[in-house]
């Protein structure tokens, strides 16, 4: 734990686990400091970056529905 106690205890180990995880994935900022990127060539600009991370547009989202095979189904792995 962040407080430096031992959890030896099997049952509270694996609650502790999903607080960790719900923590990190759950909050609402990240910090990420500059330094970490020093020697990495930007190759992507500001306005690519923008859309790459946006929402798609709903007319998007039907265009994509559209074009989806309608008498195909995917794999066991749900994606192929």
């Amino acid at each position: 734990k962040d407080d430096s106690r031992l959890i030896e205890d099997i049952s509270y180990i694996g609650r502790e686990a999903e607080i960790y995880y719900q923590n990190m994935f759950s909050s609402g900022s990240v910090n990420i400091h500059d330094s970490i990127f020093v020697g990495i060539e930007k190759i992507i600009i500001d306005e690519q970056n923008d859309f790459l991370s946006g929402n798609p547009s709903a007319s998007k989202i039907y265009q994509a529905i559209n074009e989806l095979n309608p008498d195909s189904a995917s794999e066991g792995d749900g994606f192929t």
